[in-house]
């Protein structure tokens, strides 16, 4: 699954997903799966090189 999937994906979910530095900022935290967590650890800088292009 590309960057540009798990965003668009999380957007579904209704998740705000912001890149700040080196972290990504998801809300509403209450929501987050460790699932979810791990899933964006493995793919976390090409999200986050994703999002920062959206800016």
């Amino acid at each position: 699954m590309s960057a540009i999937e798990i965003i668009k994906e999380l957007r579904e979910q209704n998740f705000f997903v912001k890149a700040d530095g080196d972290y990504l900022e998801l809300s509403p935290p209450e929501k987050v799966t460790h699932e979810l967590i791990n899933r964006l650890r493995k793919h976390k800088p090409a999200i986050i090189a994703e999002l920062m292009r959206e800016e």
